[in-house]
């Protein structure tokens, strides 16, 4: 085999990190109140598939002090630190490994990469869990966690023969409101609770490691020096309304899909560039064209031959709507819809030739009425238009698609006028494909950016995060995060 040179806080993908969450500790409070949890505090001899025996090991520690000590005296890891690593240990099938049966050891088929035991660690911690507390039968769904999904993990402390990483951790739960764990993480979709958690590992053999704890990762955090940055949640601004699509009708719900109302629009209005008859109904409309909120509703669609750029809107949760023309635009490719406190801004970009286009940026401030001209943030086009937001009534945000750098235009002036922007990707080792920039909105005294690889999956695999202290003239690189 030869040797490899990993980048260690990036080896794969990037964990993410829950910051300044008060919460109880996750499972401390779990074991303080199995009964109430879990049905039961005693197993019945309870042992797996694979020959692991639960009730004859006990469950490694949570959020123990002496996990954190452990955490703490192990040599931290350095953002840009890069390693030559020596395949001192042979890669074997996992088949030839001796296990026990001990759950909680872990067979590692290939000892140089020892972290990523951390995910089957995770995995046999819940198992353990629950073995020891209950059947799934036993659980309210309230109680219930179905099963943890590792979507991946990285070294933070230690080496070979003790490590800390770590992980991010999807908890599949029956509803993701109603769950008793929904303040240990980050409600990410329905069914879904996001968690940060950082494994103690320790080797037990050459080919086995074995879990020793598991602390939140903000604690693990407070204890070790490691340079590897701290990650925010990735998630998209934040929505207060749902809609549908469903027998040519688009729908829209305040009550997280309890109630549906009908918006008064024929789809051959709402996708003029498609041929409903015989391509059928799109799967959804494009990210950035609508705004479904209780105070205001508001779709915008249109921009072909005999069909202007038009505003359905709302302000009493479907109730009542009407239609506002916005613009005489034609061959508008997508729109995009922001809304600030005292202005209704609508985005249009089109005239598409060799990778770029021209945007036609107007505002309203009379709720839609009348619309104004603002300026385009280049008179010979830019990229492709990928996102829109204005975070105050002047300040406001465009961001185009690129093949090299995050590129992004801003204005403080209420589109007047437009400052082309860049933001600086980090090592070099992760740079490549980072191009892809999400219009910056508001995050308690922040502005908050991220830029991910991908322009059809918008806040999907890995993604860089800024932040701006000063409404977007300046941004600071502020870690690696996970969307999906």
């Amino acid at each position: 085999m030869n040797g490899r040179k990993l980048a260690l806080a990036g080896i794969a993908v990037f964990a993410l990190g829950l910051v300044g969450c008060e919460k109880p500790m996750f499972f401390e409070a779990l074991l303080k109140d199995t009964n109430q949890l879990f049905g039961k505090t005693e197993s019945e001899g309870q042992t797996s598939a694979y020959g692991w025996d639960f009730d004859k090991y006990l469950l490694p520690p949570a959020f123990a002090q002496e996990t954190l000590e452990a955490i703490g005296a192990m040599s931290p890891v350095n953002e840009g630190l890069v390693r030559e690593v020596r395949d001192e240990y042979e890669r074997v099938e996992e088949s030839a490994i001796e296990c026990s049966d001990n759950p909680y050891q872990v067979p590692c088929t290939d000892p140089d990469m020892f972290w990523d035991t951390a995910r089957e660690m995770i995995n046999r911690y819940f198992t353990g869990l629950t073995a020891q507390y209950g059947t799934y039968e036993a659980l309210t769904s309230e109680q219930r966690i179905d099963y943890a999904e590792v979507l991946d993990c990285r070294l933070i402390a230690g080496d070979r023969g003790a490590f800390a990483a770590e992980t991010v951790v999807n908890l599949h739960v029956p509803d993701a409101e109603t769950s008793r764990y929904k303040e240990y993480g980050v409600s990410w979709q329905e069914n879904v609770i996001r968690c940060a958690l950082t494994v103690c590992g320790e080797q037990a053999s050459d080919y086995i490691y074995e879990l020793k704890g598991i602390v939140q990762t903000e604690d693990a955090r407070s204890v070790t020096d490691t340079q590897v940055p701290y990650i925010q949640p990735a998630a998209p601004r934040e929505k207060e309304g749902s809609y549908q699509l469903q027998e040519k009708t688009l729908s829209v719900s305040y009550d997280k899909g309890k109630s549906w109302t009908a918006v008064p629009v024929t789809m051959e209005d709402l996708f003029v560039h498609t041929d409903i008859e015989s391509q059928g109904v799109p799967a959804s409309l494009d990210q950035g064209s609508y705004i479904i909120s209780p105070g205001l509703t508001a779709f915008l669609y249109g921009g072909e031959e005999g069909k202007p750029v038009t505003m359905i809107l709302s302000r009493d949760q479907g109730k009542t709507w009407e239609e506002k023309k916005v613009s005489d635009r034609i061959a508008v490719r997508r729109s995009f819809l922001s809304v600030t406190e005292n202005c209704i801004y609508a985005v249009t970009g089109g005239d598409k030739t060799m990778g770029s286009e021209y945007q036609e940026v107007l505002v309203s401030r009379d709720g839609g009425d009348t619309w104004e001209q603002c300026a385009s943030p280049s008179e010979n086009g830019t990229f492709l238009t990928q996102d829109v937001n204005f975070v105050s009534d002047a300040v406001g945000f465009i961001t185009v698609t690129s093949h090299e750098t995050p590129d992004f235009y801003r204005t403080e002036d209420g589109g007047v006028s437009w400052t082309q922007m860049s933001v600086e990707l980090p090592v070099p080792y992760y740079s490549a494909n980072f191009s892809m920039a999400w219009a910056p909105w508001q995050e308690g005294e922040h502005l908050v950016m991220y830029v991910g690889q991908d322009e059809s999956a918008p806040f999907s695999g890995m993604m860089c995060r800024y932040i701006s202290p000063d409404l977007g003239r300046t941004w600071s690189f502020d870690g690696y995060g996970i969307s999906q």
